[in-house]
């Protein structure tokens, strides 16, 4: 949320409800009041106070915080400072660094974008530095195809004959059928991995969720976003490595949309700046490769 736009009591109800869906804070209330929002949220310490005139919630404008200064954009008590005293170090990827940071500590989804000819090594350098589980998912997904394909008794390289004559979306249907059963076993993997408590999946490499889309992928990728949403359910956070072509495009996985809550903080874009600034820093915490 913009703190110069605010927001509405029925956009802050419907947004609550979307991140937390089994909460039933607001079960009997369908249409709630600004006044009801404000007791909920006081009591949750979380300070939003509505403006009568403009319809909307904000958060409260920061007081004066000494008896010289003014809180007017133009005027000041507070004696001038050289230019050469007020400056500090610029730190241009602070932001973004503490946003992650931040992100594997409270959990959830984030999608990280990255363009195309940066992506060889990201996946490794975002895992040192932060404390993530990473997961090279096309890896793991062709580890149990080959897998249950011995277990059926099956040619391998038969499979990858009648998988490279099908197109995406037009998967054939014997195909379809050991595609839907490897899904579930990398969710199986998945679990067993996110089975310690605050465990945040970093799953990049993850383009044949695009290609089996139709087959389980989308349903893969929709249930495992909708439980790193859930606080009570495992994994504790989500992450999504997103190849693009523009740090404005919004992630997808070869053409396939990933839906990201932009106002909930669900997207973030890795430069070039912060990633080589990342791999000249010592890891931060260990993780644990996948």
């Amino acid at each position: 949320m913009r703190a110069d736009r605010g927001i509405t009591a029925t956009e802050l109800a419907a947004r609550v409800r979307a991140r937390f869906p089994d909460l039933d804070v607001l079960a009997d209330v369908r249409e709630p009041t600004h006044v009801v929002l404000e007791d909920a949220l006081q009591a949750a310490r979380f300070d939003l106070r509505h403006n009568d005139e403009a319809g909307r919630l904000y958060f409260p404008v920061p007081k004066s915080t000494g008896p010289w200064s003014s809180t007017g954009s133009h005027t000041s008590m507070l004696p001038p400072v050289r230019a050469h005293l007020r400056r500090v170090p610029a730190d241009p990827h602070g932001a973004l660094r503490e946003r992650l940071a931040e992100s594997a500590h409270r959990g959830g989804f984030l999608a990280l974008t990255v363009k195309v000819a940066r992506l060889p090594g990201t996946a490794e350098t975002v895992a040192a530095r932060f404390p993530v589980v990473p997961v090279d998912l096309g890896a793991l997904f062709l580890r149990e195809f080959r897998r249950l394909t011995a277990e059926k008794g099956q040619d391998w390289q038969v499979v990858l004959r009648a998988d490279a004559a099908s197109a995406p979306g037009r998967i054939k249907p014997g195909l379809a059928t050991f595609v839907r059963v490897v899904w579930q076993r990398v969710v199986e993997d998945l679990d067993s991995r996110a089975s310690e408590p605050r465990t945040v999946l970093f799953l990049h490499d993850a383009g044949l969720v695009s290609r089996y889309w139709d087959e389980g992928g989308r349903a893969f990728l929709v249930a495992l976003q909708a439980a790193a949403r859930r606080p009570h359910e495992g994994p504790h956070g989500l992450w999504l490595l997103c190849p693009v072509e523009s740090s404005t495009q919004d992630p997808h996985l070869d053409g396939s949309q990933v839906e990201a809550l932009r106002n909930d903080g669900e997207l973030a874009y890795l430069d070039g700046g912060f990633l080589t600034e990342c791999r000249g820093a010592a890891p931060s915490s260990p993780s644990r490769n996948g």
